[in-house]
Formats: C-alpha cells, sequence, structure tokens
C-alpha cells in the first residue's frame, strides 16, 4: 500500500526557497560596467608590448606609435622596442621615421645610422635641425638615434633599420605643412618595400581631423594629420598605436599634487591599469573602448572646454568621436606617476645660436644658458642641464 507524500513544513518551504533564490539571484546580479572594468576586459586580452607590435609589424606597412613630448619614458620605450624587435624577416623595422629631424639632414641620418662609428656629431645636428624653435636637446631623442645605430651593429644588413626624417626641407612650424611632409614621406615608404616604425606626436599619428579656427569664430580651416592622409589611402597598410600617459597641454604634462601629473578621463583607465597589477600591456580598442576624445581624454579635468555635439562653423573636435576613430590600439608601460621629464643635454655650438635671429625675431635667447631657461619655462616638466 502506499504511503501518503507529507506535506512540506512551513520552515521546509523556507528553506528550499532560500536554496532557490541563492541559485538563481546571481543570474540577475547588475553586470559592472564602469568605464575602469569595461577598460579592464581589453587589457586582459592584450598582450606585452613587444608581443603586440612585433604581431602588427607583421600584418601592416606603417606602424604608428603616438608619443607625448618632453616624458623620457615614451622615448626610453622606443629604445626598448628597437633592442627586442626587428630581428626577424617578418618583424623587420626597415624604416624608423621620425618627427624629430628635417628631410634636410637625411644624408647624415643615413651616415649616422649605418656608420660603423657613433657619429655624435651628425645626431646633435638633426635634433638642431628640427622644427622646435630652439631645436630638439634631449637626451631622450638623441637615444633613439643611438639605439638605431648600435642595434644596426648587431644585425646583417638585410635586417637594419634607416632612420627617416620627416620635417619639411624648409625650418617651418606650420602644422599643416608638416603633417603634408609626413604624409609624402611614409607614401614613399609605403610604396617601397619593407614596414616602418612611424613615431611622432600623437597629434600626428592619430587619425586626427584638425582645424584652426579664423577670427571672430569664422569657419574653421581643416586638414587630417599625417596618419589620417595614410589611412584616407591605404586603409589597409597602417596601424596607430597611442602610448599611454597623463593629460598634456602645449607646455608639457600638467601637475597634480595627488598623481604628480593630471590623469586622462580623472584616472578612471588608470584604475584599470592598477587593477591589472600595472603590468605592461598593449591591447586593441573599438568604438566601444570607455574613452572619448572630446570629454573625456582631451577635454574632461583638463580646464577645456567639451567638444559640441554638432558641428559648428566647420569645426571638426565633435563630441561623437570615439577614441577608435583616432587610433587602433594602446600601450601601457607604468603608471603615470613614475614617469620623469626629458633630460635636457648641451647640442649647440656657438654658430648655431648666433642664427636663432633667423629663426624669429627677436630671439627668445641669445646665449646657451638663456635657450635652457627658457625651455625650463617653457616645458617646466624637463630635468634642467646635467654634466653626467
Amino acid at each position: 500500500m502506499n504511503r501518503p507524500l507529507n506535506k512540506f513544513s512551513p520552515t521546509a518551504l523556507c528553506a528550499l526557497l532560500l536554496v532557490f533564490l541563492g541559485l538563481t539571484l546571481p543570474c540577475y546580479a547588475k553586470p559592472k560596467n564602469d568605464r575602469a572594468d569595461i577598460a579592464l576586459r581589453y587589457i586582459k586580452k592584450g598582450t606585452t608590448p613587444y608581443e603586440y607590435i612585433a604581431d602588427k609589424l607583421r600584418n601592416y606597412k606603417v606602424v604608428a606609435i603616438g608619443e607625448d613630448h618632453w616624458i623620457a619614458d615614451h622615448s626610453e620605450f622606443l629604445c626598448d622596442v628597437l633592442r627586442n624587435v626587428g630581428y626577424t624577416e617578418d618583424t623587420h623595422i626597415s624604416n624608423l621615421a621620425l618627427e624629430f629631424g628635417s628631410e634636410r639632414d637625411q644624408m647624415m641620418a643615413d651616415t649616422l645610422a649605418f656608420g660603423k662609428i657613433w657619429n655624435e656629431e651628425y645626431a646633435n645636428k638633426i635634433l638642431l635641425g628640427a622644427p622646435d624653435l630652439l631645436g630638439n636637446p634631449y637626451k631622450g631623442y638623441r637615444d633613439v638615434l643611438y639605439t638605431v645605430w648600435e642595434t644596426n651593429q648587431q644585425k646583417p644588413d638585410s635586417l637594419k633599420t634607416r632612420i627617416v626624417l620627416l620635417d619639411p626641407w624648409d625650418f617651418t612650424r606650420n602644422p599643416k605643412i608638416r603633417d603634408e611632409n609626413m604624409a609624402k614621406n611614409l607614401r614613399n615608404l609605403i610604396c617601397s618595400k619593407g614596414k616602418t616604425i612611424f613615431y611622432a606626436g600623437q597629434a600626428h599619428t592619430q587619425y586626427q581631423t584638425r582645424g584652426q579656427q579664423g577670427r571672430n569664430n569664422g569657419y574653421y580651416y581643416n586638414y587630417p594629420s599625417g596618419a589620417k592622409y595614410i589611412k584616407m589611402c591605404y586603409p589597409n597598410d597602417i596601424f596607430s598605436i597611442n602610448l599611454w600617459g597623463g593629460f598634456m597641454d602645449s607646455d608639457g604634462y600638467l601637475p597634480n599634487e595627488e598623481t604628480v601629473w593630471m590623469l586622462i578621463d580623472g584616472g578612471e583607465i588608470d584604475k584599470a591599469f592598477e587593477k591589472n597589477g600595472n603590468a605592461p600591456v598593449g591591447f586593441d580598442i573599438d568604438v566601444s573602448f570607455p574613452l572619448t576624445p572630446s570629454q573625456l581624454y582631451a577635454g574632461g579635468n583638463s580646464g577645456r572646454e567639451p567638444w559640441p555635439e554638432k558641428p559648428e562653423n566647420g569645426n571638426p573636435y565633435t563630441g561623437d568621436l570615439t577614441m577608435a576613430d583616432y587610433c587602433d590600439g594602446i600601450i601601457f608601460i607604468k603608471p603615470v606617476k613614475e614617469f620623469t621629464g626629458m633630460q635636457l643635454i648641451d647640442i649647440y655650438n656657438d654658430v648655431w645660436v648666433a642664427t636663432l635671429a633667423d629663426r624669429i625675431d627677436p630671439p627668445p635667447a641669445r646665449t646657451k644658458e638663456e635657450i635652457f631657461r627658457k625651455i625650463l619655462e617653457w616645458h617646466p616638466t624637463c630635468l634642467p642641464l646635467s654634466n653626467k
């Protein structure tokens, strides 16, 4: 005879209900969607920076790497790339195309890169020939030139790297002319065999449409960056990488009492790197990456006005732009608070100093001592001249 089923007691029913809820509630837990956690998902898919750059060299003719000027860590990273990448046929860096030098000095650059002996005099002349008003008296840039020469000594001829200087023949500080000239030289490199690392400031390596507004809020005069010129002509041949940093203005990084440098996006993306143990990493981004050049990358917490949602008077800086409109990937080296400014070095000779009036009248400095004082006034994050 079958026994009748006992009814569940209220206590048992409560216990079963709690078990059921315990099993099902996690399925309905609200996912984390703050910017740091979303960015962390991208970071977790990345690889070590050298592997990342090597992979891009295998797949693209031009790998653009955008630095922040006057920070030693970015040029030091490029030196490390040259020491660790490019020793195989599929990763061979045929050309290192640089912003900080004029094509007028290309013969010196070739002699320097492929010479049997390091030629510091030529290196200094190349840095003096850059379009910066007072040249480029920065140790980090001379170290880049030296590292090309040094690593070429260890390579067979088939794997050596050429230094290509991108700035125009004539001295000019006009950004439109400079970007056009960069694009011209990069286009010629694409048409030739081999792979190129294009190293310059992020304003040139990002896919930017840059604009200058006319007087009295007039219509914008727009032009593409060097990288965007190439992206328009050869969309499948260029990959643009940003080196992660802090917020910069024309004087260098902006200081912050708490973080040393003012952090982009209030430090939200920096939190993601911290959650990843601050491990160096390179990773791709897309339109969903939680950072836009308008409010966060170039505007938020910087004192700049947010970009408008709708273009006015041809304004190219609009709020609908995502970071993926500007670059394809990001490389994080180390926390921004650990960065150091560029070390100033003496690259000057009396003849060059005497020609400053030819660049600008009246010249901002008339002696080497005045030059270094002026640079520290303009770029206070730099380290003073050292005898070491």
